[in-house]
This record gives structure tokens, C-alpha cells and sequence, in this order.
């Protein structure tokens, strides 16, 4: 992100260092997992009429900060739908400040790692203060994804990736923490190391 931003958690709001109210700023969401739906509709007609409408009634809209992505397969349009519970947060500071851009961190990782590893499916270990983010791509989009707090220095990275189904082949990418951080069983799984700084995230 550019210099002048805020992170936002549950609890709290981070400035950047020197920021400048008067600027225009980005905000980085934090500390939250993303809620992913997906549906499909035969037409264009009906994916509208649920933007318009019907999803109002299926989430709480008042808390939710809403992005949806829209493909076409075969006649049919899908949709996809992250949700993530911050919006009362979001309101205060954007009536506070000028804010230009909105980002769930994971948002941020994963087309930091994209652009290094030229890859649209992989998997993502990313820890950022005292959290660690399990991010599943699949096709350049978010598939899945989870939060883990840390109790400790050292992750069971094989329990994690049982847990969330992910394939022996694929590739996952860990960012920003050590080496001796992860157990796993390094003949089966691949796993490479990525700096923060190489994929400039915080």
C-alpha cells in the first residue's frame, strides 16, 4: 500500500507513520476472515435482480463491506460474493477522512504473491502481528480461507493444510515467518519461503 493508510482491526485503528488527514488514504482490514458465497443464475436478469434485492435479505448489509466478482460458464452467470464484518468501522472513518480504497488483507497477499510467483493457484500462509492467514487460490480468486492465533512459535502446517483440504501437489507459499516456524513433512508437500519485503506487504 501507498504511505498514507489505516489498519483496522476488531478493536483498534493503526496509522501509518506521518499520516496526513488532509491526503487521501487506503485502509487495510485486518484480524477478520472473508465470507465467501457462490451462486449461479441462468441470466443476466436474475443476477441483477439479486444485487438489487434479494441479497439484502439473505445478509446483514449493515455490517457487512460487500465485493462480488461475476464469470460466465456456459450460458450461465456466476456469481461470487466476499463479505467481511466491518462496515460500522469502515462508516466512522470514512466520515472522518478521505478514503480511496478499501482492502481485507488478504486481498493484498494474494495479488502481492501473484505477481512474484506467476502462478493463479496456490496456497498462502501469511502471519501479520499475532495472527497467521490460511489463503487457498484457486484460478486467481479466494477459494477459501482461515485465521489462526498463536499460541506459540510453531505451527503444525500439515494440520492446517488437512484441515482445509488442500491437495499434496499444491504449492504454499509462506510469508514473513521462519523456517523453523512450520512442522510438516517436507517430501510431501511443497513449500517455499517468500520475504515480506520481496512481495512488499507488511
Amino acid at each position: 500500500m501507498k504511505s498514507n493508510f489505516i489498519i483496522i482491526d476488531s478493536y483498534r485503528e493503526t496509522f501509518s507513520d506521518k499520516f496526513d488527514k488532509k491526503r487521501s488514504a487506503s485502509i487495510m482490514i485486518t484480524e477478520k476472515e472473508l465470507f465467501i458465497r457462490k451462486f449461479e443464475f441462468s441470466s443476466g436478469k436474475d443476477l441483477k435482480r439479486f444485487l438489487n434485492g434479494e441479497i439484502k435479505t439473505m445478509f446483514d448489509t449493515s455490517k457487512f463491506l460487500f465485493h462480488h466478482e461475476i464469470e460466465t460458464h456456459k450460458n450461465r452467470k456466476i456469481l461470487t460474493i466476499y463479505g467481511i464484518n466491518a462496515n460500522e468501522k469502515i462508516e466512522i472513518l470514512c466520515s472522518s477522512f478521505k478514503i480511496k480504497n478499501i482492502y481485507p488483507i488478504q486481498y493484498l497477499v494474494v495479488n502481492a504473491v501473484k505477481k512474484v510467483v506467476k502462478s493463479r493457484s496456490f496456497s498462502i500462509m501469511y502471519s501479520f502481528d499475532k495472527t497467521t492467514y490460511f489463503i487457498d487460490v484457486e484460478d486467481g480468486s479466494i477459494k477459501h480461507n482461515k485465521l489462526y492465533k498463536q499460541d506459540g512459535n510453531v505451527i503444525n502446517l500439515e494440520e492446517v493444510l488437512n484441515y482445509n483440504h488442500v491437495p499434496i501437489q499444491k504449492n504454499i507459499y509462506v510469508v514473513g515467518k521462519r523456517k523453523n516456524s512450520f512442522i510438516y513433512d517436507a517430501t510431501k508437500y511443497n513449500v517455499e519461503y517468500l520475504e515480506r519485503e520481496a512481495i512488499n506487504v507488511p
